[in-house]
């Protein structure tokens, strides 16, 4: 936690960019490109969104939303994928959906009745609804996926 704390969002920004920019070059790619990330590479998913244009969209598992004024600049679309039981994360949903509303952009938003943060990981916890949610939020994801990088 200490280290991932210690990287600045524009390192992060630039370390992504570096691992893109490799990526799209391999043979089997097709030169799209996208993000998925948990937690605290969930809420860098969104941001670097915000941040590279040439994204074709993210994936948001529990990652707090960026600062309303980064949104803007987002031109891929954005799955977010949250469980109900996570006050902090949850506080940041809200005010972005009204704000990519409000700017036209598309983020699509489900909340997992019961399930808590680190949901995904952590598949056995919450009485069966981080399960639930992981069973509904994983082909969900793919989908998102191939429509937007095939």
């Amino acid at each position: 936690m200490k280290l991932v704390r210690a990287i600045t969002p524009e390192e992060a920004n630039a370390r992504l960019d570096a691992v893109r920019d490799y990526a799209v070059k391999l043979p089997a790619a097709n030169g799209k490109s996208a993000s998925i990330g948990c937690c605290w590479g969930g809420a860098r998913s969104f941001a670097w969104a915000a941040a590279q244009p040439a994204l074709k969209g993210a994936v948001v598992y529990y990652g707090v939303s960026p600062p309303s004024a980064d949104l803007a600049r987002l031109d891929a679309p954005v799955l977010g994928l949250y469980g109900s039981d996570d006050a902090r994360v949850n506080a940041t949903v809200g005010p972005a959906q009204a704000e990519m509303k409000k700017l036209g952009k598309a983020y699509d938003v489900h909340t997992y009745e019961g399930a808590g943060h680190g949901f995904l990981r952590q598949q056995s916890g919450r009485d069966g609804a981080n399960l639930k949610a992981a069973q509904q939020d994983w082909p969900r994801t793919i989908a998102f996926l191939r429509r937007i990088l095939e």
